[in-house]
């Protein structure tokens, strides 16, 4: 076993578990997912329940919980501070063709942009802060957003999980 094996391995469920939770908040919420996608570490933390490091019906829950509050907190950050934040030098930096597919994703499909959102990196970190710019409702984004996010975690544990 080589060392990076041994330190992977070797890791305590418990930094799993708030690893992976933690990565799927930070995503939607923070721009983070710009520059680590969160199927990448949900993808690794799977392949650890595959190794029977951490159970993956636990790890998913962590990390559906920790998905759905961080678009949660990137819908609240769209709907308050969303143009501003969008004409911030951080959102200059995302780009205004990001900005424009995100917000007419929702415009345009609305809770299936939600939904589908979730499947591509850069919109599913835009796509709660265009929910909340847009003026979506937060009950129906929560709904899209909780949908989205169980087929998302699922589907990339599984992956992870029989790798």
């Amino acid at each position: 076993m080589t060392g990076v094996e041994s330190l992977v391995l070797g890791l305590s469920p418990a930094l799993v578990y708030a690893v992976a939770a933690g990565m799927g908040m930070a995503e939607s919420a923070a721009f983070v997912g710009l520059l680590l996608p969160g199927e990448t570490v949900l993808f690794l933390a799977g392949v650890l329940s595959g190794l029977h490091v951490v159970s993956p019906l636990l790890l998913g829950g962590v990390a559906l919980v920790g998905a759905v509050a961080g678009d949660g907190v990137g819908f609240e950050v769209g709907r308050r501070w969303g143009p501003s934040l969008r004409a911030s030098r951080l959102g200059r930096r995302v780009g205004e063709h990001r900005w424009d597919r995100a917000l007419g994703a929702v415009h345009r499909r609305g809770f299936a942009a939600i939904v589908l959102g979730r499947w591509v990196g850069v919109l599913r970190a835009l796509v709660p802060m265009a929910a909340g710019m847009s003026g979506m409702r937060y009950r129906r984004f929560m709904a899209a957003n909780a949908v989205g996010a169980a087929g998302w975690v699922s589907v990339v544990v599984a992956l992870g999980y029989v790798t």
